[in-house]
């Protein structure tokens, strides 16, 4: 038997994130720096946790004004150390 995962980006501030985790698998939650807070990761954990939910990352560079989009020519010393 074949199984699909259903992930669905979380934790980026639309207001939505609690009607959507019925249908999901797996929730990929904004880690701050595109999106979202630190309260808001939190609550999507919580949300994940409480829909039993796996629960994945998806970082970016801290380039809110281009939803973390934007190329960054960073070192890795400066990259591991914001």
């Amino acid at each position: 038997m074949f199984s699909i995962d259903i992930n669905c980006d979380m934790g980026e501030g639309i207001g939505n994130d609690e009607q959507l985790m019925p249908f999901i698998n797996s929730a990929s939650i904004a880690c701050g720096n595109h999106a979202g807070d630190e309260q808001m990761m939190r609550d999507t954990v919580d949300l994940c946790m409480k829909y039993t939910i796996a629960i994945g990352a998806h970082p970016s560079f801290a380039d809110k004004e281009n939803f973390g989009r934007s190329e960054m020519n960073l070192s890795p010393e400066k990259y591991m150390n914001w």
